[in-house]
């Protein structure tokens, strides 16, 4: 049932024109082709039912693939919506950001002062501190390398170490609207020193199909 609920999604996307044309040879083409036979497992298809917290064990071992297949880019018209995948390359080493940051000299965000109110309710962890480092950080590398797009960290599925930090150039739900400089992935490429093509990567939140509608953790 599944399969065929795939199936149909596939057509639906072929049949209303809405595969992501490719864009100029300076562009990389990022999906597979849509006549191409790809076996896909759960976590890539839908699932039948709730979603279990054993369920979500499978996602750990979904493997990065070099192009996306069509019946992963989701349809604008549509309850159906599968995974986020993003492109672009893990990064090994957690704390090269930190490094650069130094090396840039972009300093951590200045916190704004709380209430008295606010500050018995809440207040920002270090955990946010780092994410608003590492975001500007790649702001700032984007803007030294003269990229055309966006860059983002991303927390992503790796086979390899169970989870990672990810340099992501593009997701399968902004696919339709954004393009890839091949130019941008070679200056990434350089700068960080990464081995190999970038690839697709499972995100670690949006990990399924339907994620928040289905999700039972009993």
């Amino acid at each position: 049932m599944t399969r065929k609920i795939l199936r149909d999604h596939v057509a639906r996307i072929v049949a209303s024109h809405e595969v992501p044309q490719f864009l100029p040879t300076s562009y990389c083409i990022l999906m597979a082709d849509t006549a191409a036979k790809t076996e896909l497992e759960f976590p890539l298809i839908p699932k039948k039912g709730r979603l279990y917290a054993e369920d979500f064990k499978k996602a750990f071992l979904v493997k990065p693939i070099p192009r996306i297949p069509v019946s992963l880019v989701p349809l604008s018209d549509t309850r159906l919506s599968p995974p986020k995948l993003h492109y672009g390359w893990v990064l090994d080493e957690p704390f090269r950001l930190h490094e650069i940051a130094k090396e840039m000299g972009v300093e951590p965000r200045k916190r704004k002062p709380l209430t008295p109110e606010q500050e018995a309710q809440s207040k920002p962890t270090a955990s946010m501190t780092d994410i608003w480092l590492r975001e500007d950080t790649l702001k700032a590398i984007a803007k030294n390398l003269k990229l055309r797009g966006d860059v983002r960290i991303i927390t992503v599925f790796n086979p390899d170490t169970k989870t990672a930090q990810f340099i992501s150039v593009v997701d399968n739900y902004a696919l339709r609207e954004k393009g890839i400089a091949n130019r941008d992935l070679r200056k990434l490429r350089d700068f960080f020193g990464f081995d190999g093509k970038p690839m697709w990567y499972l995100d670690y939140y949006r990990w399924t199909w339907d994620v928040d509608q289905f999700w039972d953790m009993t």
